[in-house]
């Protein structure tokens, strides 16, 4: 109660101004914190390319052995992506999870290639190893990939996971193809059964691709629908004593090398998705902390001023009505009780000229101040009235006595 009325106006305009500004600085701080879990997950999934890469660079290696060819091209691949990977291992601040699969792939992926290299695995083992290993990769990837849950990030890691594991469709029809060359129904039913089970996946694979906003071009699809195409009609005249096993095995290759460029490019897109939302989050944190700033500023600047246009009148109207009571119409009664005319004494009005509340108290002060003049002005006259008349009464009083 007996606070200045400037504290209870700062009072008043502090407390809303510093809850928004709290409230935008909380805002500010999730949109920093946004950008920041973005960056964090973008420098995670920064490894997949080139994971991909050595991943693929294992399997075809494994596959070469399993079709009796030579394993240079998978193991160079393999070889040189290691070294990037596990610099990026090293550098980067991983998940421990996700540091941890890396590592049980590298160590179970080098282990395949060197046997594949010293081609000591039967096709057989050589095939149940690379699916064992093409299954940990497509956990890494789905782990890795499932650190933002962005839709279209998710979207992204869905087609990624759905253009690996179809892309290893191929094995099957790698392992088929190694059973081609005795030509027995046996071998072409495995054959079939493989073409049959791409061309399913590759059905589920055009559907995420085709709802995937940020794949323009198709024409990848059409490449492997054509060559899955193109390995139907080499098979259909196949028997035991004719047919182009030759151009079966080039059709798988090209197929691969398509899905190696394809995965490649997914992974790189999600890195890139994930680096669009980190600057965009921290794009939109430094808008709001600026419109947040402006808007505070505006308001602190017009709360000041609506408190200065109550306070100064106020204090105005303090400072005259004491002037008045305390110096200005004490002085003023005195001139009247000394014999001023009236007309002569007057009160300078309160210096607050508005139209509102606080004017009109003011005019409320300068009518009670006239009345107070006014008052005295009809005291004092009565006083000199009183005077005149006991002063003829006297005169009267002393004509009758000298009578």
């Amino acid at each position: 109660e007996n606070w200045r009325l400037w504290r209870k106006v700062t009072a008043v305009v502090a407390v809303p101004i510093i809850a928004a500004a709290l409230f935008g600085s909380l805002r500010v701080i999730s949109l920093f914190e946004d950008s920041r879990h973005f960056s964090t997950a973008a420098e995670q999934v920064s490894i997949l390319p080139m994971f991909a890469e050595y991943s693929t660079g294992v399997a075809g290696a494994a596959a070469a052995t399993i079709i009796g060819l030579p394993t240079d091209n998978g193991a160079t691949i393999a070889r040189e992506a290691e070294t990037v990977l596990t610099d990026q291992i090293a550098n980067i601040s991983l998940e421990p999870e996700i540091k941890a699969a890396l590592n049980k792939v590298l160590a179970e992926g080098n282990s395949l290639l060197d046997s594949a290299v010293a081609g000591s695995m039967a096709p057989v083992v050589a095939s149940e190893r690379a699916q064992a290993f093409i299954s940990r990769v497509s956990s890494v990837f789905r782990a890795a990939s499932s650190t933002a849950p962005e839709p279209d990030v998710l979207q992204e890691s869905a087609t990624l996971l759905d253009m690996w594991t179809t892309q290893w469709a191929l094995l099957d029809q790698v392992v088929a193809y190694s059973a081609l060359g005795a030509g027995t129904e046996g071998a072409l039913l495995m054959w079939t059964n493989a073409l049959g089970v791409d061309a399913a996946q590759m059905s589920i694979l055009r559907e995420t691709v085709e709802s995937n906003p940020n794949i323009a071009d198709t024409s990848s699809l059409d490449a492997l629908v054509a060559e899955l195409d193109n390995r139907r009609n080499l098979t259909a005249n196949l028997d035991s004593t004719s047919g182009d096993t030759g151009a079966l095995r080039n059709s798988i290759f090209t197929s691969l090398m398509v899905y190696i460029e394809e995965v490649r490019d997914s992974a790189t897109r999600i890195v890139g998705l994930l680096d669009n939302h980190a600057s965009e989050a921290r794009t939109e944190a430094l808008k709001n902390a600026i419109g947040i700033a402006i808007v505070l500023a505006v308001a602190l600047g017009l709360a000041v001023m609506v408190a200065f246009s109550i306070v100064r009148p106020l204090r105005r109207l303090r400072n005259d009505t004491l002037l008045a009571a305390e110096q200005s119409l004490p002085e003023a009664i005195a001139a009247i009780k000394d014999g001023a005319e009236i007309g002569t004494v007057s009160l300078p009005p309160v210096s607050v000229h508005s139209k509102e509340e606080i004017g009109e108290v003011a005019r409320a002060v300068d009518t009670m101040n006239e009345g107070a003049l006014r008052l005295a002005g009809e005291q004092a006259q009565l006083r000199r009235q009183v005077n005149e008349m006991l002063e003829t009464l006297a005169r009267r009083n002393k004509t009758l006595v000298e009578q």
